[in-house]
């Protein structure tokens, strides 16, 4: 009777230990994010509150915003280098959040605030620079260049800004309040307003080239180098992506997306991403579609590391994943599930993704953002 008793009890014990294991390896998402998909944690910031925007690094240090604070964190050890009150103005629902802008360069940062003003910070210190008031009820799209802000509104103002001098460089009327996306470089500023695609002076604000796309609705606009890649609408839906030299404007190649949901552009390592309900890999220079995830997920910007791409997955009953795939492939290698990810920041970023850091994938989980080593 005891031995029978025994065997009874060892078969508990060892039946206890492998669901333990395989919850271990297979199911608790912390350790499946620690073991198989990224390796230890690095470091951890608490905010206290819900992180809205993606972590943006600049130089030494990784800047984020809340939505009544902006933290600058240096990425070797999360320590706080400056914190700043900040109103982003976000009515959080759940995950959502009301679209507001957020970039900077080596010298400013450019936040979205409340009462719809544009609030300009020193990168290195946090202090206030500038506080912009244009008046208007939407800020549709911002792009710095060194010292210059360029603001495209939703009534119909094309700004620019010198940040330095703190004061309005030029400001013109632009053909359509629909639409609106701008890309800049150090000579241009590129405009997709409607059906309109205009190339605009920095300098001056003159305009220098024009073509319109008929019956379309031109979308998210970006520039590589000498190259605009345009996201259009026609036939009520149906997406294009086209490559356009900027010199010209003469149509270098044309991808047909099809009918998904407005895709947003990324340029990385040679290769064009089109990514919101739809991750999609194509050749930048001829427009060959190289892989396709369709699964009708949200996905978040893509980054890159050491020949894989991570990313945000959220599918409809929102079970939000961290994901990486083989870059040359699209074959999906890992997926972790995660339990407090934000879903909308600001309009190129629709989900708060990753940003690879060194050797590190930072993410931001609720109000907290960990930085994990990535294995070689």
């Amino acid at each position: 009777m005891k031995s029978k008793l025994m065997i009874l009890l060892w078969f508990l014990i060892l039946l206890i230990g492998s669901v333990y294991l395989v919850y271990s390896l297979f199911l608790a998402p912390n350790n499946f994010l620690k073991n198989s998909l990224l390796g230890d944690k690095v470091w951890g910031f608490e905010a206290n509150e819900p992180i809205i925007t993606t972590p943006i690094l600049v130089d030494n240090n990784i800047i984020f915003r809340t939505k009544d604070k902006i933290y600058s964190l240096n990425k070797i050890n999360a320590d706080a280098t400056w914190e700043i009150p900040s109103k982003a103005y976000h009515e959080l629902n759940d995950d959502f959040a009301i679209e507001k802008p957020f970039t900077g360069n080596s010298s400013f940062l450019i936040s979205g605030e409340e009462s719809n003003s544009i609030g300009i910070y020193s990168v290195t210190t946090g202090s206030p620079i500038w506080n912009v008031m244009p008046l208007i009820n939407f800020v549709d799209d911002i792009e710095i260049v060194d010292d210059i802000m360029i603001v495209v509104r939703h009534d119909e103002n094309l700004t620019a800004y010198n940040l330095s001098s703190k004061r309005k460089l030029w400001e013109i009327k632009v053909p359509e309040r629909t639409n609106l996306s701008i890309a800049a470089n150090s000579k241009v500023v590129v405009l997709a307003a409607d059906c309109f695609l205009r190339i605009y002076d920095l300098a001056n604000g003159k305009l220098l080239k024009e073509t319109i796309y008929y019956d379309a609705a031109t979308g998210e606009l970006i520039l590589d180098g000498s190259t605009l890649f345009l996201g259009y609408a026609k036939d009520g839906g149906n997406w294009s992506i086209a490559s356009i030299q900027l010199d010209s404007l003469t149509v270098n190649w044309t991808y047909h997306a099809g009918n998904i949901v407005h895709p947003y552009l990324s340029v990385i390592d040679g290769q064009l991403y089109l990514y919101n309900q739809t991750l999609v890999s194509l050749d930048k220079n001829n427009g060959k579609l190289l892989w396709k995830e369709d699964t009708q997920d949200f996905y978040s910007m893509p980054v890159a590391h050491n020949k894989h791409l991570y990313f945000i997955s959220i599918p409809e009953m929102f079970d939000k994943k961290l994901c990486k795939v083989e870059i040359r492939t699209g074959n999906l290698e890992d997926c972790v599930s995660l339990e407090k990810i934000g879903l909308f920041s600001n309009s190129r970023h629709n989900i708060v993704g990753p940003i690879v850091v060194d050797n590190m994938l930072v993410i931001s989980q609720g109000s907290e953002v960990i930085a994990y080593r990535i294995p070689q």
